[in-house]
């Protein structure tokens, strides 16, 4: 389970956090009172006035990049 692997390790949830960030994307983890989170979401904000396709797929790439980041690294 990846609540036991959050408590053996919690410097994971560190990095997580830190590799995240570097992502340069807006992250949240839920409900944000307890040591290990039951959930975490990854947001990138998308004004769409005057944005490009091609932006929006690069949008959509990076928070699925960011996704798979948290998952591989939760998960194992």
């Amino acid at each position: 389970m990846p609540e036991d692997k959050l408590k053996e390790r919690p410097e994971l949830l560190r990095e997580l956090k830190s590799d995240l960030l570097r992502m340069n994307v807006e992250l949240a983890f839920m409900p944000p009172d307890r040591e290990v989170p039951r959930t975490v979401q990854i947001v990138e904000l998308a004004f769409l006035d005057g944005l490009t396709s091609n932006e929006m797929l690069n949008l959509v790439a990076l928070v699925k990049n960011a996704a798979y980041l948290a998952l591989t690294r939760i998960y194992g």
